[in-house]
């Protein structure tokens, strides 16, 4: 069982697939996802992409907008029930 996973994402196909892979095992182990997406925001960030460190470290229990007040888009998260 894993509660945190670190998952290389540079563009290519293959990252794309371990990107997901990590998500499918981030969900059925109920692992922390968080540095997941700061790690794609970061790699988004010349879109005007800017998450909130402190929102995003939080349980995701509730759909939620984890994007900064700077940020140029809105980053949102929807908890699956």
């Amino acid at each position: 069982m894993f509660k945190k996973i670190l998952a290389a994402i540079d563009g290519s196909e293959m990252s794309h697939d371990v990107f997901k892979t990590a998500l499918d095992i981030a969900k059925a182990d109920k692992a922390k996802t968080s540095g997941i997406r700061a790690a794609v925001a970061a790699k988004l960030a010349f879109l005007g992409v800017e998450i909130d460190s402190v929102l995003n470290s939080l349980p995701m229990t509730l759909d939620r907008d984890l994007a900064t007040s700077q940020s140029q888009v809105r980053i949102l998260t929807i908890h699956t029930r």
